[in-house]
């Protein structure tokens, strides 16, 4: 057994450890660590089990260590953060795992036709359907990753009506004979009321 104040710097050292993988997915989607190390899928599913909670519920995390009655604040999260965290390393996971796809960033995304139930991750097809025209005129299936998934409510579900906005989203491409059959969602970067015909009279006579 070790002395309790070692245990206790042990601790401190592993809370600094996760507390600089988290934080290196503050503005991206890293390739190597601060000490030059490759990050590893792992890595980003540790930041994303870690973080995905907090980005789901709302709020504010704080992360504190114990150590013979002193405690210590190592990490503080807040919502909005942690969607940004979870956004980063999940990104940075699918490119580790599949480096040649077709990812688009920013598109705007429109419904056209959205099942209310929770988000599609896997299968053959999904009941949710969009058009990203930078990409495809025609509207084709949706899904989304699984660390995500929780982004579909997010998107909709303060909405009575999506059909009326634009959502501005990270997509992975998936083709088929070179023909665009689904869209995968990776990230989320907030959606606008849909441009009305009273919109585009407007433009035309500034």
């Amino acid at each position: 057994m070790l002395p309790f104040l070692d245990r206790g710097e042990i601790v401190l050292r592993f809370a600094e450890h996760i507390k600089r993988l988290i934080e290196l997915f503050k503005w991206g989607s890293p390739k190597q660590d601060d000490a030059g190390l490759t990050v590893s899928v792992r890595d980003c599913e540790d930041v994303v089990n870690i973080t995905k909670p907090i980005a789901k519920n709302g709020g504010t995390q704080v992360f504190n260590t114990i150590n013979g009655g002193v405690t210590m604040n190592v990490l503080q999260i807040t919502g909005a953060e942690a969607q940004r965290y979870v956004e980063n390393a999940a990104r940075a996971k699918a490119e580790l795992q599949f480096p040649n796809a077709d990812t688009a960033q920013r598109v705007p995304l429109i419904w056209k036709r959205l099942d209310r139930d929770s988000a599609k991750t896997g299968g053959e097809s999904s009941p949710d359907k969009a058009i990203i025209e930078e990409i495809d005129t025609k509207a084709r299936a949706v899904f989304f990753t699984d660390e995500m998934s929780f982004l579909k409510e997010e998107m909709i579900g303060d909405e009575q009506n999506p059909y009326q906005y634009v959502y501005f989203v990270d997509v992975h491409v998936s083709r088929v004979q070179s023909r665009v059959v689904s869209y995968r969602v990776v990230g989320y970067h907030g959606k606008e009321p849909l441009p009305t015909d009273d919109d585009h009279a407007n433009e035309e006579t500034l």
